[in-house]
């Protein structure tokens, strides 16, 4: 299952779970971050699909103007498996306009960005690996799986090599989500946020 900071979550076995499931979910992590003292920063959703709903919209930017960044998966292309553009098929919640969202795609071992990720140049932030990567499975096993699902965790909790977390500030308003780009640690490659918006290529 997906789970939200705090222990929330709302997808079932199946990875299918009601837009209302997901309100409730962020809703409570920011009353938990407004309310009860609980240092929540950052969600992240590895899950998404193509309907619009304003009620989500606007509780996601209710979490941000708590405080609390909104990390999105950016979408796994099209039936084919290959990457779509997101400015100009839509994949929420990552292609809300909400500046506290960083929408995620799907990088290879190539540093290439995946055939299957999705991508844009305005609506994509920033792309993190996402091909052969170890996932929990049922039955306290792991497995190798692609996806822009697997690419988004890395942003949402970067990795700690440097001895400190690292932070990523929500984008000024007047900077195009194209040329934003979140402080790093030294593990990270500085050309993640320049695979935002470019053709896919095969892994």
């Amino acid at each position: 299952m997906v789970e939200f900071d705090h222990g929330r979550q709302f997808l079932d076995a199946n990875n299918q779970g009601p837009t209302s499931g997901a309100i409730a979910a962020i809703n409570y992590v920011t009353l938990m971050r407004q309310h009860s003292g609980v240092n929540v920063r950052v969600i992240n959703a590895s899950w998404g699909g193509s309907d619009y709903s304003h009620a989500l919209r606007s509780e996601i930017a209710e979490a941000g103007q708590a405080g609390i960044l909104f990390v999105a998966a950016a979408g796994n292309g099209d039936v084919l498996g290959r990457g779509m553009d997101n400015d100009e098929t839509p994949f929420y919640p990552a292609s809300y306009d909400v500046d506290t969202i960083v929408a995620v795609a799907a990088s290879d071992q190539n540093d290439k960005l995946a055939r299957f990720s999705n991508y844009g140049s305005t609506s994509v932030d920033l792309a993190a690996p996402g091909v052969g990567i170890m996932s929990t499975e049922p039955g306290a096993t792991y497995a190798s799986r692609n996806g822009t699902s697997m690419a988004a965790p890395h942003v949402t909790a970067p990795p700690r090599s440097s001895g400190r977390r690292s932070r990523m500030p929500p984008r000024p308003k007047s900077a195009p989500r194209s040329c934003w780009e979140p402080t790093r640690s030294p593990t990270w490659p500085a050309k993640w946020p320049a695979v935002a918006g470019s053709t896919p290529t095969a892994p």
